[in-house]
């Protein structure tokens, strides 16, 4: 996934720079300077949490965006049916709600 993370505070504050990181992360350290200049980085998620477990914050604390490819009409056939839709979501279709469970109460007193 591609992010745009803000680094700068964290870093200051435990006296890290962009070699430092890179190494305690064991990222390239082209990586650690791009992070560090706030643009935006192809990363996965165990690099993401190498990064994190370094800075000692959640990825929550220092990512400021996600890009990720979104599907464009022109690449699938769209609306699908309630059952193309369950099979890409792996669940199982039925044209019907299913009803609630009756349960019944019983209040002791």
């Amino acid at each position: 996934m591609k992010l745009t993370m803000d680094v700068n505070e964290v870093m200051q504050q435990k006296g890290m720079d962009a070699a430092k990181l890179a190494e305690a992360a064991n990222i390239p350290p082209s990586l650690a300077d791009q992070i560090l200049q706030g643009q935006s980085v192809q990363l996965d998620l165990p690099t993401l949490s190498r990064i994190c477990t370094v800075l000692g914050v959640l990825p929550h604390q220092i990512v400021k965006s996600v890009e990720e490819k979104q599907p464009s009409a022109s690449e699938g056939k769209w609306p699908r049916s309630i059952e193309e839709e369950a099979a890409v979501v792996g669940t199982t279709a039925t044209s019907e709600p299913e009803e609630p469970e009756q349960t019944t109460e019983t209040k002791i007193i």
